[in-house]
């Protein structure tokens, strides 16, 4: 605007397309309408404290720049907070891996947090299928990588030519005594179609691949943070290269 050249510098922060000028000194183009954004901004202060650091710390930053005296027309004021909201609510009611609840081998009410800052390789697994000793691999770089921060977690399935009929016992059992697991083992789960555990549908859309997991002994690498690294198909070994190299890399972060 013309007799405005000595004015502070404004910044300038991208939304909806536009820019929203923060920390404007001209009030006559961008009216104030601070009192309608600290309401907007009560619920999303308060579900922050719900989120990871790595969630918490950027919308922290983008609700402070939205608390602090933002100057932008009221239609766009109203748009961002309702933005905010929605976008913190869903954040907030979505929950970590280390929360979905399971159950374990034991059929005794379970879920991840004891795991929780460790690197995990999932696995859907079966006693009676030809990629069963792939039990014996897993077990190995289990007990190598254990003390590490490494854990296996197993998941019996009976959906790939009900390779998996027996019960919950004799699968805990078949485990220790023909292949010495002593990794965490879990109750019987489904992996694909409506009956699909919420961990396996959070793990295929996490990864980003298929939508349905191929077979048994699929595997998925969580890193420290709860979130899929990489996912290796049930013919990749255990302790090939490919998957031992992904664990070593994932350990040192």
């Amino acid at each position: 605007m013309p007799g405005d050249a000595a004015a502070p510098p404004i910044k300038w922060l991208s939304f909806l397309g536009e820019p929203i000028g923060l920390g404007c000194t001209r009030p006559s183009c961008c009216p104030t309408i601070d009192a309608s954004l600290g309401v907007g901004m009560v619920g999303g202060v308060k579900a922050l404290s719900h989120f990871s650091n790595e969630i918490r710390k950027p919308l922290g930053k983008l609700l402070t720049l939205t608390a602090k005296s933002v100057r932008i027309r009221p239609v766009k004021a109203l748009l961002l907070v309702a933005t905010l909201a929605v976008s913190v609510s869903i954040l907030a009611d979505e929950k970590s891996v280390y929360d979905i609840p399971l159950k374990d081998i034991d059929n005794k009410a379970a879920n991840l947090k004891a795991h929780k800052g460790k690197v995990m390789l999932i696995v859907n697994v079966a006693s009676a299928c030809g990629l069963t000793p792939q039990y014996k691999q897993l077990q190995s770089v289990y007990q190598k990588y254990g003390s590490k921060g490494f854990t296996v977690c197993g998941f019996p399935c009976n959906q790939f030519g009900r390779q998996e009929p027996g019960t919950l016992k004799e699968i805990k059992e078949f485990c220790s005594s023909k292949y010495s697991v002593t990794f965490p083992m879990y109750a019987k789960i489904e992996v694909n179609g409506k009956g699909a555990h919420s961990l396996y549908q959070r793990l295929k859309k996490e990864s980003g691949g298929a939508e349905k997991i191929r077979w048994n002994f699929e595997k998925f690498l969580v890193g420290r943070d709860g979130r899929v690294i990489k996912r290796f198909s049930p013919g990749t070994k255990p302790d090939s290269k490919e998957v031992i190299s992904a664990i070593e890399t994932a350990l040192k972060k």
